[in-house]
């Protein structure tokens, strides 16, 4: 098939396009945002013009609980328990997720934690033979949420690309999608994170 061929966009002669010399785009004429964003690309090491790239990535998940329970008797007619449980859970996937039908590239991925607390308390109280109070409370808190392992990187500024946040929360590479056979170029385009507080009291008598 031979190599392609590059035209020159603002080269047109006679209402017909005109190649670049020698297949080779000039330095100058060349985008620098594209150029510091190629920098970052494995090249390719199969043959081909597309699906050119073989890479093997290690995907980490790691998974911590916790608990803890306390349980007291004051007196005869009072007791009450303590608990508390945590979990952590890490996980970093190379390529992407495979949920969102994502395949990118080495050197950007995506990495998602989880991490809940949950205490939990009650006091019972025996009035009598006949009346007896139980006083519960109950705490969740729940954090997490998708992240690159690219974040805080400040591409933009160094590369001199506009109209892009900079909050460094959302720093990074940007991504740059292709048609056809080509993956997709740069960190996802696309995080969610969540904190949630859920608080409960209970009184039976």
């Amino acid at each position: 098939a031979g190599e392609p061929v590059i035209y020159d966009p603002i080269s047109v002669v006679a209402g017909q396009r005109q190649p670049f010399a020698n297949h080779f785009i000039p330095v100058a004429r060349r985008d620098p945002v594209a150029v510091a964003l190629l920098a970052h690309i494995p090249l390719p090491n199969l043959p081909g013009i597309a699906q050119n790239l073989r890479a093997a990535e290690t995907e980490q998940s790691s998974v911590h609980t916790y608990g803890a329970r306390l349980d007291h008797q004051f007196r005869p007619s009072d007791s009450a328990f303590l608990r508390l449980s945590v979990f952590d859970a890490d996980d970093f996937s190379p390529f992407g997720s495979g949920v969102l039908q994502e395949s990118l590239l080495p050197g950007f991925g995506r990495s998602l934690n989880t991490k809940a607390v949950s205490i939990a308390a009650s006091w019972s109280h025996i009035f009598s033979p006949f009346l007896l109070n139980e006083f519960r409370i109950g705490w969740l808190g729940v954090s997490g949420g998708q992240s690159s392992p690219n974040a805080g990187n400040h591409f933009a500024a160094q590369s001199g690309l506009l109209g892009v946040t900079s909050d460094a929360r959302d720093a990074g590479y940007p991504q740059v999608s292709f048609g056809g056979q080509f993956s997709p170029v740069g960190d996802p385009a696309l995080f969610t994170s969540r904190k949630d507080r859920h608080l409960e009291v209970y009184d039976s008598v």
